[in-house]
């Protein structure tokens, strides 16, 4: 019966690194409860499908501008504009589109469909240690499908890995964690900044860490470093602190900004100011040598 749940799935990436060890598939659940203002998979954010525009495979022809009846789409001096403010995902536009610069990010995807997918790499995990890797969005912002896919990811004898935030409920936290290998937690930033960065203090997302400590899951924690963001010597004091306080942290990656997410929010049809920069390599490299001396765990940067 698991095997027929259902969950929304935008993306499963063959032949992954840097999501866990070795060779991986990566499955991307839509849905996440927090707003990361540097989010990179801004497709992953709302829950349900919605439409992206590919601007350098338009042609201007303006067939999506006839059909829409929420005049999403405009047309102005052979320029196309798209504002999904008040789409309402009719797909009647992708349906018009015949040069594929529209497509539906995200779909009604069974459990059994996204193993069918995973088993075909099979042999690039017995050869590298690799497995497949939980993703998003938020895979435990749709826990019981998260928690089916585990399941039945580790009933073929293949090693799970499960990217976080932390954010959610601690129950169906603790029903995941005996098919999950790698915690792969993200830890964005510290106290107050939280909620300034993120939309919510960060006070389950400890609870969740700590708990999953105690049970000893094994660890990585992901940090996430952003320019006018979190880059602040509060922030490092920070992990520094919450690291001092685990004993299954088994490693912590710094993530370096990157704004791939500028694009893909644009081709999402919204209007939105960027603040963040990339952090610099020597930055970077200083926090990493300052919270690997402080913590003994070995840091990288991915």
């Amino acid at each position: 019966m698991s095997l027929q749940i259902l969950g929304n799935v935008f993306d499963i990436q063959h032949f992954s690194i840097g999501n866990g060890p070795g060779i991986r598939t990566t499955v991307f659940l839509k849905g996440c409860p927090l707003k990361c203002d540097w989010c990179h998979n801004p497709e992953s954010l709302m829950a349900n499908p919605q439409i992206m525009y590919h601007q350098n495979k338009c042609v201007g022809c303006g067939a999506c501008v006839f059909v829409c009846p929420s005049h999403c789409h405009q047309l102005e001096n052979n320029k196309k504009f798209f504002d999904s403010k008040n789409c309402v995902n009719c797909k009647k536009c992708v349906d018009a589109c015949n040069f594929l610069a529209l497509e539906v990010v995200g779909k009604k995807t069974s459990v059994q469909e996204v193993l069918s997918a995973v088993e075909e790499d099979l042999a690039f995990y017995e050869s590298s240690g690799g497995g497949m890797t939980l993703s998003g969005g938020e895979p435990m912002f749709q826990p019981d499908f998260a928690i089916a896919l585990a399941k039945g990811a580790k009933e073929k004898g293949i090693n799970v890995c499960l990217e976080t935030s932390g954010f959610c409920n601690i129950e169906k936290l603790k029903e995941i964690f005996p098919f999950i290998d790698i915690f792969l937690y993200d830890y964005k930033a510290t106290k107050d900044m939280h909620k300034k960065l993120v939309g919510v203090n960060n006070d389950k997302i400890l609870e969740n860490l700590f708990m999953l400590d105690a049970m000893g899951a094994k660890i990585v924690l992901r940090c996430p470093i952003v320019v006018n963001g979190n880059l602040t010597d509060n922030h490092i004091d920070g992990i520094i602190e919450v690291v001092k306080k685990l004993s299954n942290v088994h490693e912590i990656d710094l993530e370096p900004y990157h704004n791939i997410g500028i694009s893909k929010t644009q081709s999402l049809g919204f209007c939105k100011t960027f603040k963040y920069e990339t952090p610099t390599k020597e930055s970077l490299r200083e926090m990493a040598e300052k919270i690997e001396k402080a913590t003994l765990i070995k840091t990288i940067i991915m």
